[in-house]
C-alpha cells in the first residue's frame, strides 16, 4: 500500500490528532458528535507528556471538520465513534511515510467526554512509533471572541 507524504510536522498531528481523529468521521457522523459552541476556549492538558496550554477564538466542531482533510490523506483508519450518553469512543491508526521516507505508526483509543457545549475532557491512550500515548485535553468555553 502506498501511503502520501505528511506535510504537517510530527509534534502538529500529534497535538491534533485528537480532533483530527474525530473529523475522520466528523462529515459522516456530525451528528452523533458533541455540539461546542464557537467562541473564546481556554485549551489545557497534556502531549506527548508535555504541558499545553492556549486560548483562541474557534469552534472545536468545526475545527474537527477542519483536521479531517489532514487525516484523511495521511492514510489513517479510524473507527465509527460510539457514544454512551456524553462520551464519545473512536480508535485511530496510522501508518503513514513523511517526506523523509520515515515510516511513522500509531495505534489509539479516544474518549471524548462532552460537557453541554461548553466544555470537553479528551484523553487518548495507546502508542505512537512504540513508545506509550496517555494525553489528557481539557477545553473551557470562556465567552465570546473579542472583535
Amino acid at each position: 500500500m502506498m501511503h502520501r507524504p505528511i506535510r504537517a510536522p510530527l509534534h502538529r498531528i500529534v497535538v491534533f490528532g485528537v480532533f483530527a481523529v474525530v473529523a475522520g468521521h466528523a462529515t459522516a457522523l456530525a451528528a452523533e458528535l458533541p455540539k461546542l459552541r464557537h467562541g473564546l476556549w481556554q485549551i489545557r492538558g497534556t502531549e506527548d507528556g508535555k504541558k499545553i496550554e492556549n486560548t483562541k477564538c474557534t469552534s472545536p466542531s468545526e475545527q474537527l471538520k477542519a483536521e479531517n482533510a489532514m487525516l484523511e490523506k495521511t492514510g489513517c483508519k479510524v473507527s465509527p465513534i460510539r457514544r454512551s450518553g456524553n462520551r464519545y469512543t473512536f480508535t485511530s491508526d496510522c501508518e503513514v511515510q513523511t517526506r523523509r521516507g520515515l515510516s511513522l505508526k500509531s495505534s489509539r483509543t479516544s474518549v471524548l467526554k462532552a460537557q453541554g457545549g461548553e466544555a470537553f475532557e479528551l484523553r487518548v491512550r495507546g502508542s505512537a512509533n512504540g513508545r506509550p500515548v496517555d494525553d489528557v485535553v481539557r477545553g473551557k468555553r470562556i465567552g465570546e471572541c473579542g472583535k
